[in-house]
Order: structure tokens, then C-alpha cells, then sequence
């Protein structure tokens, strides 16, 4: 099984730095991904490679490559890691697409994902050896190194404690 906190943070450099994680954000020209997707950026969250499929080869903001598929974004960019803000009705098929391309760690923000959707991805991300955070999160983050999510940044700082919540509205509120 993967853990969460390694594939998150990344490995020390020699300075004591930990490298930024490559991330893939799977819906990234729709309205809710375009916004957060900048968000993350300037948090200094590592977006390499979005997935929007008849958008491939396109970039967002100039920079980050748009990809057709998932297999495509990680076979470029070699992230484990995908945030996903594609309507619940393509959940399914976008999740199946990440995770059979090497994703090790999912969050899936959509809300109304059918359950039977979201147990097939479960048992397939466990067959991969990979971890799904979701659907219908907030994300995930370690302040001050690596945001993946939906949730603002000023509430959270770097400390010893885990703060793990069911709502998001109540995870700010803490």
C-alpha cells in the first residue's frame, strides 16, 4: 500500500528541501478546476499536466500541458499523484483512466458520484496498490509544502498535528 505522507511530501534534498510532488489535475479547463488549479499553483502546490480529453495539446495559463488522457499526462510527467474536478457522471471512466495509468493517490472532489461508482474505484486503486481520497473532499495538503484540494490555505500551518475530517466546512472551522 502506498503511504500517503511519503508520496505527499517527497524526498529531502541535501539542503533539507522537500522536492514538490508532480500533480495532474483531470478537469482542468472546466470553471471549478481552472480556479483551483490557480490556487494551487500559487500555494506552490507542483501542477505539471492537466487532462481534459479534446483539449490535448493545449496549455492552461501558458504553462501546464493539457493532455487527452491520464496515461498521457503520467507518461510525460511521471506524477503519481491527480486531483479530479470532472462531473460525477465521468468520474468513473476518469478515475479507472488515472489509476490504470500509474496514479498512486486520488483526490476526487466531484459531489453526487453514484456509491457503486465509487466502490469499483476503491477496489481498483486497491488492486494498484493506490490510495482514493474521496469523492466529495476537500483534499488533502500539508501546509506549507503541498496543497491538493479545494480548502483555503490561511487556516492550516505546518505543525505535529493531523487534523482529518468528514466536512470540509467543519475541517476549516477547527
Amino acid at each position: 500500500m502506498t503511504d500517503i505522507f511519503e508520496l505527499l511530501k517527497g524526498k529531502q534534498n541535501s539542503k533539507g528541501d522537500f522536492q514538490k510532488q508532480p500533480v495532474i489535475v483531470q478537469g482542468i479547463t472546466g470553471k471549478y478546476g481552472t480556479r483551483h488549479t490557480k490556487l494551487m499553483i500559487e500555494y506552490g502546490t507542483n501542477i505539471v499536466a492537466g487532462v481534459t480529453p479534446g483539449k490535448g495539446g493545449q496549455k492552461f495559463e501558458n504553462s501546464v500541458s493539457i493532455y487527452e488522457t491520464a496515461k498521457e499526462a503520467v507518461d510525460k510527467t511521471g506524477a503519481k499523484i491527480s486531483i479530479m474536478f470532472v462531473p460525477a457522471k465521468f468520474f468513473l471512466g476518469a478515475a479507472k483512466d488515472a489509476l490504470e495509468a500509474g496514479i498512486k493517490l486520488l483526490v476526487a472532489i466531484p459531489e453526487h458520484v453514484p456509491v457503486q461508482d465509487a466502490m469499483k474505484i476503491v477496489e481498483i486503486a486497491k488492486q494498484k496498490g493506490a490510495i482514493v481520497i474521496g469523492p466529495n473532499t476537500p483534499g488533502v495538503m500539508i501546509p506549507e509544502l503541498i496543497k491538493i484540494g479545494i480548502m483555503p490555505a490561511s487556516p492550516f500551518k505546518f505543525g505535529n498535528i493531523v487534523v482529518l475530517s468528514k466536512s470540509g466546512t467543519l475541517l476549516y472551522e477547527i
